[in-house]
């Protein structure tokens, strides 16, 4: 038995040392997965929690057929989905209050961090656009695109989280990454859009402001 298995046992028997150990352990990647869809701290923070909770009263229903990290993963991801559905639906319910007269509809979008670690882009104001495009795409190409080329998850484990064939996941990258272009393309002419050159560059640039 693993050690995040054995924790997990723990876990189901209410053992709060290791309900402890087991959110040192995960906590930090829970918390990045959840900034890479919401990119805003406070919001990260709660779903965090919101994670930890299914996990402790969910413990005893772990049955191994993902790894420990996969299973997380799927968790945080349907709590950072939900979450955005959550506001986009009070986004929509302030506008048509407003439109009846009932209401200020001042429910604006949040704003949000781009300190994020998984930032493609160098410049800040670069990464707010991107941002803002990425958030326009379909939920599942969003989700693909945000586990592999933000949070940096190897193919095989983004398709085991979102729980399709390695070959679908790839196709939902390919459409991720063409829309993304196409909606580039009208700020950026004939620059589109190199993923994994952006990538490569931002993690560069992290690394020597942590030097």
């Amino acid at each position: 038995m693993t050690d995040d298995r054995r924790l997990l046992h723990g876990i189901a028997q209410q053992d709060q040392g290791a309900f402890r150990e087991f959110y040192d352990r995960h906590g930090d990647r829970v918390f990045n997965v959840a900034l890479g869809f919401l990119r805003q701290q406070s919001d990260a923070e709660e779903v965090t929690q919101d994670v930890f909770v299914e996990v402790y009263r969910s413990a005893q229903r772990f049955r191994g057929d993902s790894s420990v990290g996969t299973w997380l993963h799927r968790i945080t991801v349907r709590k950072s989905l939900d979450r955005i559905r959550h506001a986009k639906r009070k986004r929509r319910f302030a506008t048509f209050t407003q439109s009846l007269g009932l209401g200020t509809g001042s429910e604006a979008a949040p704003q949000t961090d781009f300190d994020h670690p998984g930032v493609l882009l160098d410049r800040r104001e670069d990464a707010a656009l991107l941002s803002r495009l990425i958030d326009e795409l379909p939920e599942r190409q969003r989700t693909a695109f945000v586990l592999c080329f933000v949070q940096g998850l190897p193919r095989q484990e983004a398709a085991d989280t979102m729980e399709v064939k390695l070959k679908a996941l790839e196709s939902l990258l390919q459409r991720a990454k063409s829309g993304l272009r196409a909606k580039l393309d009208p700020y950026f002419p004939g620059r589109g859009l190199d993923v994994r050159s952006e990538q490569r560059k931002s993690r560069q640039t992290a690394s020597k402001d942590t030097e």
